[in-house]
């Protein structure tokens, strides 16, 4: 069995060597890269390896015309780089190539890691049924707006996806502290699951909560102490950037800009989702079950996020189809057909829209499409909380 993996960890590593080499190649996805969220991964993580500001703009603009960008990412128009200096520290690696190899390596590395890490998750959840319902995953994750959006413009969602199902598998395994230690890595930029993580570990038991906590920041710890020794004041620097990001008035797909604003109503409507989820959380749901809700919640009522950040909801997905595994076949058939619909053409067409408005507010009927999926598949289940299921391999939450 071992062996088996072993040939087949070997035999996807040489696929994507093999895609990257092609796409270096023929010069994809480098030439759109060179002008979009790549650019600026790549300049700010180029600027800290040969000494200099990535928040200073005069410098972060020069990078961009060096490497022949037309610096569409740099929005609102004056702003430097817009991550935290982390970001720019675990993927410097990158910026070790030129754009021409480092822009295939970056995607290739993304999407290999996300599916391995979707994979991971769906043994676990699957058990019996992984021959059944892994290529659905694996098909929605295909053909979802998010993931061609990755690919078209470079983001970082397939980086979020690979840290959050990797550290979603190893809590399910009854490892906290390595969950935590992976989901340490998400400081390069945590604001997609910021209300995820802490509503997850305030449900854990107390001690699996303490070494999760303790694994998070054993690892976000030592990643920001190492960029405060090489630039000690960043942290205010990119308070600028952000400040000028998150307060442009765009809407985004969040409930923020689906309500129009950051006004207090919104706030209320936010605090009461938090709280009706909390309460429901408490019931003894599986922890699987919890971790699901969780991402679409966190999606949903962060302030700032696109429809790229969707790319998580697959996390859910996986989800739902371990929820509905043994239930009746029309139930099953009629909640997969609900899921297509809230990953696949209502994304799209929600993007076609935005498109048109000039803002993806309405995007943010996604993640609330794809809760509202998960918990009609609890409903039409009878046994999703049998403890002999896949799932359900943890303690119920407490």
């Amino acid at each position: 069995m071992a062996g088996a993996r072993s040939l087949k960890g070997l035999a996807v590593l040489a696929i994507a060597a093999a895609a990257g080499i092609v796409f270096a190649q023929v010069g994809w996805p480098a030439e759109q890269y060179r002008h979009n969220d790549f650019a600026g991964f790549w300049v700010g993580s180029r600027l800290l390896l040969d000494g200099r500001d990535p928040y200073d703009f005069a410098a972060f603009l020069d990078m961009h015309q060096r490497i022949g960008s037309r610096g569409f990412a740099i929005n609102p128009p004056g702003t430097a780089y817009g991550y935290p200096l982390t970001a720019a520290l675990l993927f410097a690696p990158f910026a070790l190539f030129p754009i021409t190899l480092a822009a295939p390596l970056w995607l290739v590395t993304q999407v290999s890691l996300a599916l391995a890490a979707l994979v991971g998750l769906a043994r676990h959840l699957f058990g019996p049924t992984l021959r059944r319902d892994l290529p659905v995953v694996l098909a929605f994750a295909i053909s979802c707006q998010p993931a061609w959006l990755l690919a078209a413009g470079g983001n970082l969602g397939g980086y979020l996806l690979a840290i959050a199902a990797a550290s979603a598998t190893l809590l399910l395994a009854g490892r906290p502290a390595a969950a935590g230690a992976v989901a340490g890595l998400l400081i390069v930029k945590p604001h997609p699951l910021l209300i995820a993580l802490p509503l997850i570990l305030l449900l854990l038991p107390r001690r699996s909560a303490v070494r999760m906590l303790a694994g998070i920041a054993s690892v976000a710890g030592a990643i920001v102490f190492v960029t405060l020794l090489l630039q000690p004041g960043w942290m205010s620097e990119f308070l600028v950037p952000f400040g000028r990001i998150g307060g442009a008035p765009v809407p985004r797909s969040t409930i923020f800009g689906l309500l129009g604003g950051t006004g207090p109503v919104v706030w209320v409507i936010v605090a009461a989702l938090l709280a009706a989820f909390f309460v429901w959380a408490r019931k003894g749901q599986p922890l699987p079950v919890v971790i699901g809700a969780a991402v679409p919640v966190s999606l949903l009522a962060i302030p700032y996020g696109w429809s790229y950040d969707h790319l998580l909801l697959l996390l859910t997905a996986a989800v739902i189809l371990a929820v509905v595994a043994s239930a009746r076949a029309r139930a099953r058939a009629a909640v997969l057909f609900l899921l297509a619909i809230a990953l696949i053409p209502l994304p799209w067409l929600l993007y076609a829209i935005a498109f048109r408005r000039g803002d993806e507010s309405w995007s943010a009927i996604v993640p609330l499409g794809v809760l509202a999926t998960l918990a009609v598949a609890t409903r039409v289940a009878p046994s999703w909380r049998d403890p002999k299921m896949p799932y359900s391999n943890t303690p119920l939450v407490r």
